[in-house]
């Protein structure tokens, strides 16, 4: 059995967000001077939700960290730039929830140059430009059913996403289990104490490529757990 250990941090700027906790049915969107609010909307215009409508955005400058642990010991860093939204109802209703995360593959950066371009070409498939990321299929609680409404702001919840991975050309489907913690305007998402843990080869299908990189790495293996740790926090963008 091969090992692979893999920590994910998604690390995020605190920027400042647009609007406040209204309790009217519709509340005008304001424009939140950040990254992400620059690519929802024309440049000069606040970014627009539609009538019961409310955007969250990854901040701006996050990105994704992970390691992986060889079978000699020595660990292998990766950094990826991630970006992404989060749509729900203005009241917090999920009854069609919209997460979208997007990570670069060919930003990656690791500790050596050498490795940089193999993980890209071998792994990634950056030079194929393919899309990498996670789109959310559905919410459930702790208990397994179906989440109608996100806590309300002070308040947090254990929550289980289930949503599509797309990676070097494929797509799986993958269940995480995460803990949300809600503020006034934003939205804290992160692993708990568990984890998570997914199969290099049964889940993510990425079994030919890691042979394939390792191959040249004589001698030495990677194990098929991954354990994803991430820490990701969602603006408010608007709401309407």
């Amino acid at each position: 059995m091969r090992t692979l250990v893999l920590s994910v941090l998604v690390l995020c700027r605190f920027l400042p967000a647009c609007g406040g906790e209204g309790s009217s049915a519709a509340v005008a969107a304001t424009k939140v001077p950040n990254a992400a609010d620059a690519a929802a909307a024309p440049a000069g215009k606040a970014p627009q939700c539609a009538t019961g409508q409310r955007r969250l955005a990854l901040a701006a400058g996050s990105e994704v960290r992970w390691l992986a642990v060889k079978s000699d010991g020595v660990p292998v860093v990766g950094v990826h730039p991630a970006s992404g939204s989060l749509t729900v109802a203005s009241d917090g209703g999920l009854a069609a929830p919209a997460l979208q995360l997007a990570f670069s593959a060919e930003g990656l950066l690791s500790d050596l140059t050498l490795r940089d371009e193999r993980l890209r070409r071998i792994i990634f498939r950056a030079q194929e430009a393919l899309p990498f990321g996670f789109k959310l299929t559905g919410i459930e609680g702790a208990d397994g059913k179906p989440v109608g409404k996100l806590p309300d702001p002070g308040m947090g919840a254990q929550l289980q996403l289930t949503g599509d991975v797309t990676l070097a050309g494929l797509t799986v489907p993958v269940s995480v289990p995460v803990v949300l913690s809600m503020h006034l305007t934003s939205i804290q998402v992160s692993d708990g104490v568990a984890g998570v843990h997914l199969d290099l080869r049964k889940i993510l299908k990425l079994g030919g490529a890691v042979d394939a990189l390792m191959a040249l790495v004589p001698g030495v293996e990677l194990e098929d757990d991954l354990q994803l740790r991430f820490n990701l926090m969602l603006e408010e963008v608007c709401r309407a």
